[in-house]
């Protein structure tokens, strides 16, 4: 069987070129502000990448980095950040110092700002509007099913968290797919890879999904990211499943390039008032 790679550099451009579009249309000031207090050199490549991108299509964008020497300074400038009237769209870079959780940090942002989703009050937007924005990781997995698959089919989430699994399944819900939420402590995870049309995989695990997990046939979209002897690979076991499943996306290469895409899609799209 031949493998179709479905790669993210197509899909990623034309994100961003429905984000210059929406912005070019718009009447309102666009604002993006990315916040970087981890300490992280790979938060900062990360974000310096995030920026030139988000400039490109001409979304201003402000990069604040801080060493900070505690949770109270890291938590001010957030919000500082959050309540400037010149931002129209705010990230969080994680990871956050020791001591202040996702939640904490994202609750500062306005729901009108959150272009991430970080803030607990933007994930229950989905609850209502399953097939609108959401989080970035999310969104792109939702963007190659989307383009790859014909109609409803049976996906299978291994996640839970509220980056990707949990929001993913009520976004895929939307979309009159029949999903299952499994996770690391889901007892005989194969009987539900093996019997899905889609396995949508996010472990942090190298090579942890092979051949013998999933049907002949299906999709594999491997969200997942590890470092390996200096390179970065993902969950699935490429070698394995090339010419046993019908399509996979690539690590590096493939979900990755969209989420930042989307990102910058959902910075702009929040600028519009739209939410």
């Amino acid at each position: 069987m031949h493998t179709e790679l479905l790669l993210g550099s197509a899909l990623s451009a034309q994100v961003l070129a429905e984000a210059r579009a929406m912005l070019a249309n718009s009447r309102h000031r666009a604002r993006l502000c990315i916040i970087d207090v981890t300490g992280s050199p790979e938060a900062e490549r990360y974000s310096r990448s995030l920026v030139s991108k988000a400039r490109g299509i001409g979304l201003e964008t402000e990069y604040v980095k801080r060493n900070v020497q505690g949770r109270d300074e890291a938590l001010g400038i957030i919000e500082r950040a959050a309540s400037d009237s010149s931002n129209t769209a705010v990230i969080v870079q994680t990871p956050l110092p020791h001591g202040i959780t996702s939640m904490e940090a994202g609750s500062l942002i306005p729901v009108e700002k959150d272009a991430d989703f970080m803030n607990p009050a933007s994930l229950g937007t989905l609850f209502y509007n399953g097939r609108g924005p959401g989080p970035a990781t999310a969104s792109a997995v939702c963007r190659f099913l989307d383009a790859h698959l014909k109609g409803p089919a049976d996906i299978c989430i291994v996640n839970r968290s509220t980056v990707v699994g949990k929001p993913l399944a009520l976004m895929l819900t939307a979309r009159d797919h029949t999903v299952t939420v499994c996770h690391s402590r889901t007892r005989e995870l194969r009987r539900f890879t093996a019997s899905a049309d889609v396995v949508v995989v996010a472990v942090g695990r190298p090579g942890f999904l092979t051949r013998d997990d999933v049907r002949e046939g299906s999709t594999v979209i491997d969200v997942g990211t590890s470092v390996v002897g200096g390179k970065l690979v993902g969950d699935a076991d490429y070698s394995s499943l090339n010419g046993h499943v019908a399509a996979i996306t690539p690590v590096p290469g493939g979900v990755g390039q969209v989420t930042t895409a989307m990102l910058i899609w959902n910075a702009v799209y929040l600028s519009t008032g739209q939410l």
